[in-house]
């Protein structure tokens, strides 16, 4: 979380990166250069094992401008092994990004051998970016906007940020879009501008689908809430979806969720991917490739029981869809907190 790099340890010589957009990309390495004081001369962007063993061993000595030296490894060229045999090393004058953009490849860096031994003593930390923080979309705007008086700052009110803080922290590309507009002089002033500057973002049928899915609130009033929230998440999304896109989206995420979960619950997800069956069939491994951004959310805050739960109040021949879908929400609300739906 970009937040929490100002705050990080002295003694940290390698980050693990996830990240599904370059802009936040590109800031976190600022913040990070800021953090340690590293100068952009003394700055590598590496993807092959000849360039990353010579920037180690160039940076074991001190730069000249700067404290440190900056190497930034691209692992989805590099490759797992060649990432982790690098990690071995520990180099003080040194901080080595490790960053994927593949989630698979992220928690096989940090279940490592290397990642754990070094972190237990504070030379390693990790960075995922696949979900903005509140404390994270400040930080953003705060950026984008620096160097700009108070009055233009004075942008959004409390009310336009917090529903930007709810919907696009799944989307940080889509954030990212809409701060710079706002920089270059944009003044949106309801949700509707908003969606009309750069979209719905993160609320799309799938983004629907995992609001709905990863729920804590078992009470009568966390309920009302619940559902006035998602009723406007939906109210959203017919700005841009036909009702009939909508409900074939979510069916598709849904089913797809459950395709991960079985694979989950059976141990085979992680290894399911090194080795694809040529038997799997395409559509289900289209869906399951649709929800890539979610995938840290499926497999850790979603259960198999409340997917089955949803699909099967979602699941109609009427073809009003739109009351289709008003009646599965309302159905799986009142489901929650049951024992069949945890």
């Amino acid at each position: 979380m970009l937040e929490q790099i100002k705050s990080l340890p002295d003694s940290i010589c390698n980050i693990i990166e996830y990240s599904n957009c370059s802009s936040v990309e590109y800031i976190a390495q600022q913040l990070i250069m800021d953090r340690y004081i590293i100068s952009p001369n003394y700055t590598n962007n590496v993807a092959s094992a000849k360039l990353l063993k010579d920037c180690i061993s160039e940076s074991n000595t001190l730069p000249l401008q700067g404290n440190r030296w900056l190497i930034i490894v691209d692992v989805d060229k590099l490759g797992v092994s060649e990432s982790l045999k690098s990690m071995d090393s520990v180099v003080a004058t040194s901080v080595v990004i490790y960053l994927t953009h593949n989630y698979r490849t992220f928690r096989t860096l940090i279940d490592s051998r290397q990642y754990k031994q070094q972190g237990s003593t504070n030379f390693a930390t990790q960075l995922y970016l696949g979900k903005l923080t509140d404390a994270s979309i400040d930080l953003l705007y705060e950026y984008y906007m620096r160097g700009k008086t108070q009055v233009e700052r004075d942008v959004f009110s409390s009310k336009l940020m917090r529903y930007i803080k709810k919907n696009y922290k799944f989307n940080a590309d889509l954030v990212c879009e809409l701060f710079s507009k706002i920089k270059d002089g944009a003044k949106p002033v309801s949700e509707k501008e908003i969606i009309e500057l750069v979209g719905v973002g993160g609320n799309t049928p799938q983004a629907l689908t995992i609001s709905l899915l990863t729920t804590t609130t078992k009470s009568v009033e966390g309920k009302k809430r619940f559902l006035k929230k998602n009723l406007m998440l939906f109210n959203d999304l017919s700005i841009k979806y036909s009702y009939e896109t909508t409900y074939s989206y979510m069916i598709a995420t849904l089913k797809g969720i459950i395709d991960i979960k079985e694979l989950q619950i059976s141990g085979k997800y992680f290894e399911f991917f090194k080795n694809i069956p040529d038997s799997y069939p395409e559509k289900r491994l289209k869906r399951i490739n649709r929800l890539h951004r979610f995938e840290y959310i499926i497999l850790n805050r979603i259960s198999l029981r409340r997917a089955l739960v949803l699909l099967k109040c979602m699941q109609s021949n009427d073809f009003d869809k739109e009351q289709v879908i008003l009646r599965g929400i309302y159905e799986y609300t009142n489901r929650l907190g049951c024992g069949d739906s945890e």
